[in-house]
């Protein structure tokens, strides 16, 4: 089984995370995908995250009707920071070598990771970029740094949504309509979330 790993603070989940997350199984013909939400996202302890069991909720009800998506607890579930190492080493154990899904974005602040280096090494990596966001600086990075040699690289039309984004929206009480499935907006109402 060709397992994808798509990591993230999920604070919502959204439309761009599903459409990603659609193109990326078809493109690399991937089994299954699984959406792990960070439990203690360590590169962003200045923001306010909200509580985990929210955020997994959201990604499951984002999901449940594609049985080729799941969500895991992992990450959720272990003490201390959410490091990427740690969760697909965890899968390994079970028999399953991931593949782990980052935009790129991600990949530009791999600098401050735990571990890079060897997320590098060990991992087959996909990179996800917008077709205008600039991809030449990984490219050459790939070309000249061996540990870099595991990365494909996609380009995807997403639509330009933001976890950030939808939270102000909601703050400042415009809509979220087309940026999240309804059933997030309906969770989010439902539970006050980013009021």
């Amino acid at each position: 089984m060709t397992l994808g790993l798509f990591g993230g603070t999920f604070d919502p989940i959204h439309n761009g995370h599903l459409k990603v997350a659609n193109i990326v199984m078809s493109v690399f013909n991937l089994d299954q995908i699984m959406f792990v939400p960070a439990g203690m996202p360590y590169l962003k302890n200045d923001i306010d995250v909200s509580p985990s069991q929210h955020r997994y909720k959201m990604v499951e009800l984002a999901i449940h009707s594609n049985k080729k998506f799941k969500v895991s607890d992992m990450e959720i579930n272990r003490s201390g920071p959410s490091y990427t190492i740690d969760t697909v080493q965890n899968i390994e154990r079970q028999g399953v070598k991931p593949v782990v899904i980052f935009g790129l974005d991600v990949i530009n602040k791999m600098d401050r990771w735990h571990n890079s280096t060897k997320v590098l090494k060990e991992c087959e990596i996909i990179v996800v970029s917008r077709p205008n966001e600039s991809a030449l600086i990984l490219n050459d990075v790939i070309k000249t740094d061996e540990n870099w040699l595991n990365i494909k690289h996609v380009e995807i039309d997403t639509p330009n949504i933001s976890s950030t984004d939808i939270r102000n929206r909601i703050k400042q009480g415009k809509s979220i309509d087309c940026l999240v499935p309804q059933s997030i907006k309906s969770y989010i109402i439902k539970n006050q979330l980013y009021k």
